[in-house]
C-alpha cells in the first residue's frame, strides 16, 4: 500500500442538469493532517474537476473523495453496454447519458417510467460494494439505475463518468483500478462518514459539528452546518483521512466487483 498524502478532500457532487444547480450544490472540503482547512462552493461539475487538479499541484499529494458510483452492476456492464473494463464503462456511460437519462431500461425514475420489474432482486439492482455496505453497516444505498425521485443517484453517477475521464487524463490514479499514486481518486459513501444524524435537522448537523471538535475550525463551523451538502464533504473528507492514514487498501480481487467499482470503507468521523 502507498502511503496516504496528508491533504484529503472530498467532493458532494450534483447530477443536476442546470450549472446554478451545482454550484449550489457541488462542495468540496480539503482537510489537512485531520483538520479541516477549507470548504467550498460555487463549481459546476467541471470547474470542480479544475478545482481538484488545482488543488493536486498545490499540495502535491492528493486523495480525492467522489460522492458518485463509479460504474454500474456487471451484468449490466457487458450484457448492456458491451464492456468488460471500467474506463469503457465511463466512455460508453458518458456518450449515452442523454439517452440512458430518458429512463431507458434498465434506467427508471423519470415521469412515466417506473422501476422495472427485475431491478425488484437485489443482486440485479445493486454493485456488490452496496451490497456488502447493507450487510456491514445496514445502510441502504440507492441503485445506480435510480435516475428521477426521492433520493436518485443514477443522475450523478451518469454525468460524473465525464470527471472520471478528465481526471484519469490529467493523470490521476482512479481507485482501485490503477495503483494509487501521488494523486488518487476514489468513490465514497458519506453516509459512512456521518453516521447516522438526520442531515436535514440543523440542529442535528450543528450538534454533529460540534461534537468534532477542533477538526473543524470554528470560522468554518458556520458553513459547514448550513447544508447537507456541506456536512456530507466535510465529514467525508475527516474520515477519508483516517482511511488512508496507512495508505490506499487493497481493491477487490473478485472480476465483477472490479468490473463495478468499489466503495472506499470509512467509519463516522469523531473528534
Amino acid at each position: 500500500m502507498r502511503r496516504a498524502p496528508r491533504a484529503v478532500v472530498a467532493v458532494d457532487w450534483s447530477g443536476a442538469a442546470d450549472p446554478a444547480v451545482q454550484r449550489a450544490r457541488i462542495q468540496v472540503a480539503v482537510a489537512l493532517d485531520g483538520v479541516l482547512v477549507s470548504l467550498e462552493h460555487g463549481f459546476t461539475r467541471d470547474e470542480a474537476v479544475t478545482r481538484l487538479l488545482q488543488l493536486a499541484d498545490a499540495h502535491g499529494a492528493l486523495a480525492i473523495g467522489l460522492d458518485f458510483a463509479v460504474g454500474v452492476p456487471a451484468w449490466y456492464a457487458r450484457a448492456g453496454l458491451g464492456c468488460d473494463a471500467a474506463p469503457d464503462v465511463w466512455a460508453r456511460l458518458y456518450d449515452e447519458c442523454d439517452r440512458l437519462l430518458t429512463g431507458t431500461r434498465p434506467f427508471w425514475g423519470r415521469p412515466g417510467v417506473p422501476r422495472w420489474p427485475e431491478l425488484d432482486d437485489p443482486a440485479t439492482a445493486y454493485r456488490r460494494t452496496e451490497l456488502a455496505l447493507m450487510d456491514s453497516h445496514g445502510v441502504r444505498p440507492k441503485s445506480v439505475f435510480q435516475v428521477g425521485g426521492a433520493g436518485a443517484v443514477g443522475t450523478g453517477t451518469l454525468r460524473g463518468m465525464g470527471a472520471l475521464r478528465a481526471l484519469r487524463a490529467a493523470g490521476v490514479a482512479i481507485w482501485p483500478w490503477d495503483a494509487a499514486g501521488d494523486v488518487t481518486a476514489g468513490e465514497i459513501y458519506p453516509r459512512l462518514a456521518t453516521g447516522a444524524v438526520i442531515k436535514r435537522d440543523a440542529r442535528a448537523r450543528a450538534a454533529l459539528v460540534a461534537s468534532l471538535g477542533q477538526r473543524i475550525p470554528a470560522p468554518l463551523r458556520t458553513a459547514t452546518t448550513a447544508s447537507e451538502d456541506a456536512l456530507d464533504a466535510t465529514c467525508a473528507a475527516l474520515s477519508l483521512g483516517v482511511t488512508l492514514a496507512h495508505g490506499w487498501p487493497a481493491g477487490p480481487s473478485d472480476a465483477d466487483a472490479r468490473l463495478e467499482g468499489w466503495i472506499v470503507p470509512m467509519e463516522p468521523a469523531t473528534a
